[in-house]
């Protein structure tokens, strides 16, 4: 029986959740906080009223310039240090989602944003708002604006459970659209909860790698199985997170008239080059790309790669040394390759459905996270999504031993519905052995 062995990032892995307090996505806490951080929760909270109401950058900025210029940047300072005293804050994690919102209410000061604003490449933020965003940032080594973990995660409301049931804060006032706001962003926390799982997953794929590498002959079947059995614990999950996204993604959920506008706008950034955030800075995306060696030279495939320095230097050292982990051949038999190809398959079915729905959206205004007044935004996107497609692809056909460049002409991510299903079925035919994960392609590309 060969002895077990620990990965150095499963090492890290438990130091990870620690750091975030025990979970993740981290629960941020909204009670309790310091008297001169709640002024800045009461503002929030008035927020999105006056975005609606004063419907003017220029007033909105000077309207809440005022309600904090009364706060007291030395108590501020000296209660973000205390907190930053302790391993993990969840008043801080909570403190920053705060910041964060008033940050990109600010920046653009009306919601639906205006043309001026986007094309607004500098802008000075009050001491009273730039000054502990700059702090609490740092204390998370995340960039000068929000990003997935703060408007996101940082947000999320949860019950006694651990469930993410609700957000703290929206920048819509209408209730129809803040609704819809709401079901947005609770949806890509629900999804981000299945990355512990996933990571969890990994992290005894790579231990039992290690007993498999150095094991003799007696056990190294009993090992290789263990190890199917992990990449297949993973791909569940995965599937979940995406099917999750794919299948709300609709007119009922989110319209398309109300996301571009009033919440894709709203989380764009556009300040000294920065675009914004992206779902790219998703945990699970960053993992499955490195596991599976996805990553490559397409525009998206970069854009990916760049925004991990906009996720916190918690996730960037996991994410270091899970890529120091994977630097060898992670599927060294063909059943564990057949298993990597499949986990392929599910995100490759995923990526085909987003290039069909997202464009969608996005016609719907040339402001988004990705790209400001691009009059080929859609055609861009599309153009990138086949340049991605393939890009996957090439890694599936490689992990099944096959030529790099095989690929099916229902790929090209222009064409019909039909296509699209057609795709994800001869994928599903060709790799999934049973009818169970035959529907979980075609329910992910539907």
């Amino acid at each position: 029986m060969s002895t077990q062995k620990t990965s150095a990032f499963s090492t890290h892995l438990s130091t990870f959740f620690e750091n975030f307090g025990g979970s993740y996505p981290p629960r941020p806490v909204f009670h309790d906080w310091p008297a001169c951080f709640k002024i800045y929760q009461d503002v929030c909270l008035e927020m999105p009223e006056k975005l609606h109401t004063l419907n003017s950058p220029e007033e909105f900025r000077k309207w809440m310039t005022v309600k904090l210029n009364d706060v007291n940047l030395s108590e501020v300072d000296v209660a973000i240090t205390a907190q930053r005293g302790a391993r993990w804050s969840p008043v801080l994690a909570g403190y920053l989602g705060c910041l964060a919102y008033l940050a990109h209410a600010y920046r653009w000061g009306t919601v639906p944003t205006t043309s001026r604003e986007r094309e607004r490449t500098t802008l000075q933020f009050p001491a009273c708002l730039w000054e502990p965003f700059k702090k609490v940032n740092d204390y998370f080594g995340l960039p000068y604006r929000g990003n997935h973990f703060s408007l996101m995660a940082c947000n999320a409301l949860y019950d006694e459970n651990g469930a993410p049931v609700d957000m703290k804060f929206n920048w819509n006032y209408d209730p129809e659209i803040a609704s819809q706001e709401n079901n947005f962003k609770l949806l890509m926390v629900k999804a981000e909860c299945e990355t512990p799982h996933i990571l969890s997953a990994l992290g005894r794929y790579l231990d039992l790698l290690e007993m498999f590498s150095v094991s003799g002959a007696v056990d190294v079947d009993d090992i290789e199985e263990r190890m199917i059995e992990e990449v297949y614990v993973a791909k569940r999950h995965l599937a979940a997170a995406l099917m999750l996204v794919n299948k709300n993604m609709h007119e009922n959920f989110i319209s398309r008239k109300i996301f571009a506008p009033h919440v894709q706008g709203m989380i764009a950034w556009g300040i000294d080059s920065d675009i914004g955030s992206s779902a790219s800075e998703n945990l699970i995306f960053q993992a499955i790309n490195v596991f599976c060696n996805m990553e490559g030279g397409s525009e998206m495939s970069r854009f990916g790669k760049r925004t991990r320095g906009n996720i916190p230097e918690n996730s960037r050292a996991l994410l270091k040394s899970f890529e120091e982990s994977t630097e060898r051949d992670l599927f060294p038999t063909e059943k564990l390759r057949k298993a990597k190809a499949d986990v392929i398959t599910v995100y490759y079915s995923f990526i085909l459905g987003h290039a069909r729905k997202v464009p969608e959206y996005i016609a719907e205004s040339h402001m988004t996270a990705s790209g400001f007044l691009k009059e080929d935004l859609v055609c861009r996107f599309k153009r990138q999504m086949k340049e991605r497609c393939d890009e996957v692809s090439s890694a599936r056909n490689k992990a099944l031993g096959r030529s790099s460049d095989a690929s099916f002409e229902s790929e090209d991510v222009g064409n019909s519905l039909w296509s699209w299903s057609k795709a994800a079925f001869q994928w599903g035919k060709e790799v999934l052995t049973s009818h169970y994960r035959l529907m979980i392609v075609l329910i992910l590309s539907s």
